[in-house]
C-alpha cells in the first residue's frame, strides 16, 4: 500500500511539473468581422473605432492585423497620432512594423483601455481584422475584451449614423 501511495504521489508531481516551475506565455485572439472605412473630409467619412480593454493585472502586448477587401494587410506610418491607423492610451505603439505580420502593435497596461481608429483614404474600402494578444510568464486564459463601432457622416447637413461591431460576442478572449 505504501508503494501505491508513493507511486501516486510521484505521478502527481510529474503531471504538475510544468505548474511547479513557472507559468508559460498566455495568448489569445478574436476576429473583428467588419471593417468599413472612408475619409474624404470632416463632413464625409466612415471611421471604424475599437475600444480594447486589458482585463488582467499585468501589461499585455496587442497586435491587430487589418485586412482590406482583397486580403492585403493595411500598414501605416509608425506614429500613433497621424496616418491611417491611430491609437490612444497605449504604449510602445508601432503601426509601421517590419518582419511581423501586423498593422499595429502596442502594449496595454494592467486594467487599461486603449482606443484604435482606422481613418482610411478618400475611397471606401472594407475588410476584416484579427486581434491577438500575448502576456509573458502568465497563465491567464482570457486577457482582453473589445467593442467596435463605425462613426459615419455622409453629408455635414443631413446624415449621421453610428453602428456597433460585435467582437467575440462581447465576451473576453
Amino acid at each position: 500500500m505504501k508503494k501505491f501511495f508513493i507511486s501516486l504521489l510521484a505521478l502527481a508531481i510529474i503531471g504538475n511539473a510544468g505548474n511547479l516551475f513557472a507559468a508559460g506565455d498566455a495568448r489569445g485572439g478574436a476576429v473583428i468581422p467588419h471593417v468599413l472605412y472612408r475619409n474624404v473630409s470632416a463632413s464625409e467619412r466612415m471611421v471604424p473605432a475599437y475600444f480594447i480593454s486589458n482585463i488582467t493585472a499585468a501589461t499585455i502586448t496587442v497586435r491587430i492585423r487589418f485586412y482590406d477587401k482583397a486580403g492585403a494587410l493595411i500598414t501605416d506610418d509608425g506614429v500613433a497620432t497621424s496616418g491611417t491607423i491611430r491609437g490612444t492610451n497605449v504604449s510602445s505603439y508601432d503601426d509601421n512594423i517590419t518582419g511581423t505580420p501586423a498593422s499595429v502593435e502596442f502594449d496595454l497596461g494592467a486594467n487599461d483601455t486603449g482606443f484604435i481608429q482606422l481613418l482610411g483614404t478618400s475611397t471606401t474600402d472594407y475588410g476584416y481584422a484579427v486581434i491577438d494578444w500575448e502576456q509573458l510568464d502568465s497563465d491567464v486564459t482570457v486577457g482582453l475584451v473589445a467593442h467596435g463601432y463605425v462613426d459615419s457622416i455622409i453629408s455635414a447637413d443631413t446624415t449621421y449614423w453610428r453602428y456597433a461591431i460585435p467582437i467575440n460576442g462581447g465576451l473576453p478572449f
